[in-house]
């Protein structure tokens, strides 16, 4: 491969990466200023990366990154971002009273 080839390559990684930081900065932003607490669920990323047909999809997606910049903007503009563990039944839960239906099947919640 020849240098112009290389160079090129290398530019155009660049551009990428810059494309999707700009993005992840503008998107974390709007959500911060957007909203005065935000929730997001702790994801087991080294567990995802196991299933290799995804594994490539899941790597390439900065989720570790994304929730960084949601941390130290949310506590920037004095937000709060909390994190829900992955198997909390959030969907099964009521949000005035807070019971837990146990019957709820995936087809049933919206």
């Amino acid at each position: 491969m020849s240098s112009l080839n290389t160079d090129f390559l290398a530019k155009l990684h660049e551009k990428i990466r810059n494309q999707r930081n700009d993005f992840s900065h503008k998107l974390s932003k709007k959500i911060i200023s957007d909203n005065q607490a935000v929730v997001v669920e702790s994801l087991n990323i080294k567990g995802m990366v196991k299933n290799h047909r995804l594994a490539k999809c899941i790597s390439d997606s900065g989720w570790y990154k994304f929730i960084n910049m949601l941390e130290y903007k949310a506590k920037f503009y004095d937000r709060r971002l909390i994190k829900v563990k992955p198997f909390y039944p959030s969907s099964k839960l009521c949000h005035v009273c807070g019971y837990k239906n146990r019957f709820l099947t995936l087809s049933d919640r919206k």
